[in-house]
């Protein structure tokens, strides 16, 4: 799939997203419009790109080198978002665990379970040895998360990328660590079925992703996939001109596509979402 058919995917995700959070949630969509600069922070890498997303999005947010971490305001930042492959300094590390421990949300993508999560917060998660092709695997939400909004929000069985490489997670602590997207498929192919873990760290949260955040691939496995997103999009319920407006946008996107990319932009609305409200509730 095209980086430019892609990015068309997201944004046309993102205003999908906005709409209705507007139409069915006004009061959140008020909490995302006060995001301010520095609060929401990506961490570059050479292989997943959460920066595509975050722009799609119009939240305004950061980018900055693995090098640069440890000069950003960290009592500014309430996001904190580490693409693949995450390779930080031993400083920038224990910054980050404080950060997190005193109420930082932090999300992150692949490789960066061996580069920042095992090495930051030990015994929670790790790479179990083995490594994923190329592929596209079925997924299944297995617990409740904010961040799952709309997750299962129609009866097509939600997909998952895997590019090239990706590691497995495996739990290590069932106690703490909650499994919110599954995959049978990962189960029987590569031995950890976890595709998408958070847990509280102090008062704070992780996240992680098998893979990445930008998907940049989907598969079509039935008809209702292979439909376009114009389709989809009725199917939603928007509103006619909504859907007009947004269908010339998309072009020939199919609704697999579509729904690929408003899966994970719509867990980077909910991070967002959940770090304001956080801050609401802190009288910060």
């Amino acid at each position: 799939m095209s980086q430019d058919r892609m990015d068309r995917a997201f944004d046309v995700a993102a205003q999908v997203l906005r709409s209705r959070l507007k139409d069915e949630r006004p009061a959140d969509d008020q909490v995302l419009s006060t995001i301010e600069n520095g609060e929401v922070v990506e961490v570059t890498g050479a292989h997943d790109h959460m920066d595509r997303v975050l722009r799609a999005t119009g939240v305004p947010f950061t980018s900055v080198s693995p090098d640069s971490l440890e000069r950003v305001d960290w009592d500014r930042m309430l996001v904190l978002l580490i693409n693949c492959p995450g390779q930080l300094s031993a400083a920038a590390l224990d910054r980050l665990v404080v950060w997190v421990r005193a109420g930082g949300q932090l999300l992150t993508t692949d490789w960066a379970l061996v580069h920042v999560l095992e090495r930051a917060f030990p015994g929670r998660v790790r790479h179990n040895g083995q490594s994923v092709p190329d592929c596209v695997v079925a997924v299944q939400q297995v617990a409740e998360s904010s961040l799952l909004d709309g997750f299962l929000g129609d009866d097509r069985e939600p997909k998952w990328w895997i590019e090239s490489a990706s590691y497995p997670c495996e739990v290590v602590d069932r106690e703490h660590v909650r499994v919110l997207v599954s995959s049978y498929e990962m189960e029987s192919g590569w031995g950890a079925p976890a595709v998408v873990v958070e847990w509280d760290e102090g008062e704070g949260r992780v996240v992680h992703l098998v893979s990445h955040l930008y998907l940049q691939r989907s598969e079509t496995r039935g008809q209702k996939d292979r439909v376009l997103a114009k389709q989809y999009l009725e199917e939603l319920g928007m509103n006619r001109g909504d859907v007009d407006r947004l269908s010339m946008n998309a072009m020939d996107l199919t609704a697999a596509e579509l729904k690929s990319a408003q899966t994970t932009t719509g867990m980077a609305y909910e991070l967002m979402l959940d770090a304001k409200r956080q801050q609401g509730r802190r009288g910060k």
